[in-house]
C-alpha cells in the first residue's frame, strides 16, 4: 500500500456514467424488410455460383470421358 490517500470521489469521477437504459431501439419495419431482402440476395448469388459451378464441373467430367472413348 502506498502512503498516499485516495477517495473513491476521485477514482470514479474518470468513470462513465452509469446508464439506466439502453442506447440502441427497434428496427423499423422498413429496416427489416431491406435487412431480408439483403440476406435473400446474398443466398441467391450463394446457390447460383455452387449451381454454376456443379454444371462446369459435369461438363468437363463428359469432355473426358469422350476424350477417352476417341
Amino acid at each position: 500500500m502506498s502512503d498516499i490517500p485516495i477517495t473513491w470521489k476521485k477514482i470514479t469521477r474518470g468513470l462513465p456514467k452509469i446508464r439506466r437504459f439502453a442506447d440502441d431501439r427497434a428496427p423499423t419495419i422498413e429496416e427489416i424488410r431491406k435487412f431480408y431482402k439483403q440476406i435473400i440476395r446474398d443466398y441467391v448469388y450463394i446457390v447460383r455460383s455452387i449451381i454454376s459451378e456443379q454444371i462446369i464441373e459435369d461438363h468437363i467430367k463428359l469432355f473426358y470421358d469422350r476424350l477417352k472413348q476417341i
